[in-house]
């Protein structure tokens, strides 16, 4: 009985032996640099009504082709930068529509086209409301006299508008995409970035 005993408990060991020696190999996951570095995140910054905001359009219209109610779509062509940290990314997109279209007609009348710029992504995925109004001398971004205009935050694009040099008499109005526009943050928000422009070396980090 003894000897079954020492056996069964040899045995026993064996088992556990080959076990442990079995777990031991294997491997654990290295933690990648990715992993281990989260993104830097900064509290809210706060960007003021007014903050220029450079875009383009990402597909080409033509006022004899548009309709109103047509929506647009636009790209930020170079980031928006407050207190050193970047809050609208170069590439982030953007909304809008087609307020109205007129094409060329006869006796050299000129197309024209109304866009109204609804919004872009901002840094934490966030909406930020747009205007083509600067903000004024005391610091109101779209507002007062500018009330209309924040609210449709149209722009208007022909011989007689904005872009006037960049169009033909009695031609139609057509908006390329590698067309640099402006446009200006419609009123104060907060956005938490996650990347920062040092001004030392100029690169993102």
């Amino acid at each position: 009985m003894r000897s079954a005993s020492l056996l069964l408990t040899a045995a026993l060991f064996c088992v556990a032996t080959t076990s442990a020696a079995g777990a031991q190999t294997i491997p654990v996951p290295a933690q990648t640099s990715a992993e281990a570095a989260p993104p830097v995140t900064h509290a809210a910054v706060a960007v003021p009504s007014g903050t220029p905001v450079k875009i383009s359009l990402i597909e080409q219209i033509a006022s004899n082709t548009a309709h109103a109610g047509d929506k647009i779509h636009f790209k930020a062509i170079e980031p928006v930068v407050v207190d050193g940290w970047v809050i609208v990314a170069s590439g982030a997109i953007g909304e809008g529509e087609i307020i109205s279209a007129e094409g060329a007609g006869g006796n050299g009348h000129p197309g024209k086209m109304q866009l109204q710029f609804n919004w872009i992504y901002g840094a934490d995925d966030l909406k930020i409301k747009l205007s083509d109004v600067p903000e004024n001398s005391n610091g109101e971004g779209a507002k007062g006299g500018a009330s209309t205009a924040a609210i449709a935050s149209y722009l208007v694009l022909g011989p007689l508008g904005l872009f006037a040099h960049n169009f033909v008499h009695g031609k139609d109005v057509i908006v390329k995409t590698d067309q640099k526009i402006q446009v200006y943050v419609a009123q104060n928000v907060h956005i938490v970035p996650t990347k920062q422009l040092t001004t030392a070396d100029g690169f993102a980090h």
